[in-house]
């Protein structure tokens, strides 16, 4: 069985993936990249683009990544790398960034270490926020305010990137503060993380960490923004990077919000998330344009909010 560990390491791997999403179950890994440390000395790398055998890569992870489908078309399929990557590994500790997504991803497609120890510098860099005063805890945060210089979201950067951050996080005493709170509206500290660790993706696990992790739930939404939810039609459209859209309606429902499928005159709120390209026409959802539509033809202000507008509303 996996274990997650948090004694100091000085020999390790660290790895990182890229995906054309962010559900194991319906994308796919298009670049897999592990470096082998050894008294924090790069010793060996695998680095590899993967050819996705069911999905394209859209438009908004090549944007994301610079990963194109012209460039993995004579990849290797990720079958042929599991292999590889598992005799890479071998019996050392395993280092990552929100490192549940990329094993998750790898176990999902046949990845099998059960032994494996890891760390989570996602997990460090929660304890150390309130000190380092830290914004948030994003890989590209902690690359600036570390002052590396690397081009963020291409695997083989990623990794270099957190072994830095962990290199820096480890000398400074942060692997012994205690990443997880104790919550006063849960039945046990650990239920959230059992639960929900294995099946969500880096943006969620992320974010959910963000919110749970540094605070009080009855203190997620903070006063002065609690007006701006109670008795408002909410609507959301297209899927959330930062977290799920269920847990942003609950959110919203929480605060005295109210939520819809479906785009009426009394909408006060349309949340545009990442939209499908198959499915969107020109990058609109029918909501978004039906929300349009109200405002053009019925002289309604219904507002169309991106989900970083959102995040704010609900910080």
């Amino acid at each position: 069985m996996m274990k997650k560990i948090k004694q100091p390491l000085y020999d390790y791997v660290v790895l990182d993936i890229e995906t054309t999403g962010l559900k194991k179950e319906r994308d796919e890994i298009i670049q897999v990249s592990a470096v082998k440390f050894k008294q924090d000395q790069e010793l060996d790398y695998l680095d590899t683009l993967i050819k996705p055998v069911h999905k394209q890569i859209s438009p908004f992870i090549e944007n994301l990544t610079g990963i194109s489908n012209s460039d993995v078309d004579n990849a290797p399929e990720i079958t042929e790398i599991i292999p590889k990557l598992n005799d890479f590994i071998g019996d050392q500790p395993l280092i990552g960034h929100n490192v549940m997504f990329d094993l998750s991803f790898l176990k999902y497609n046949g990845l099998n270490l059960p032994k494996l120890e890891f760390v989570d510098t996602l997990d460090i860099a929660q304890a150390a926020q309130n000190q380092l005063k830290l914004p948030n805890t994003k890989l590209e945060t902690l690359k600036n305010y570390f002052g590396i210089d690397n081009r963020s979201h291409n695997s083989l950067n990623d990794v270099k990137t957190t072994a830095v951050v962990y290199q820096k996080l480890r000398d400074a005493g942060y692997l012994q503060k205690p990443s997880r709170p104790k919550f006063r509206q849960w039945k046990s500290k650990d239920y959230f993380y059992d639960q929900f660790d294995n099946s969500l993706s880096k943006n969620e696990i992320n974010k959910k960490r963000a919110l749970f992790g540094n605070q009080l739930i009855d203190k997620l939404v903070v006063p002065e923004n609690k007006s701006k939810l109670k008795d408002q039609i909410f609507v959301f459209t297209g899927d959330l990077k930062q977290l799920p859209r269920e847990q942003a309606q609950k959110i919203v429902e929480g605060e005295g919000g109210i939520i819809k499928k479906s785009v009426v005159l009394k909408t006060d709120y349309v949340v545009v998330g990442i939209e499908n390209p198959a499915v969107v026409v020109d990058g609109k959802s029918t909501k978004q344009r039906r929300a349009e539509e109200l405002n053009a033809t019925k002289g309604k202000n219904i507002q169309i909010i991106t989900e970083e507008q959102f995040m704010n509303m609900i910080q």
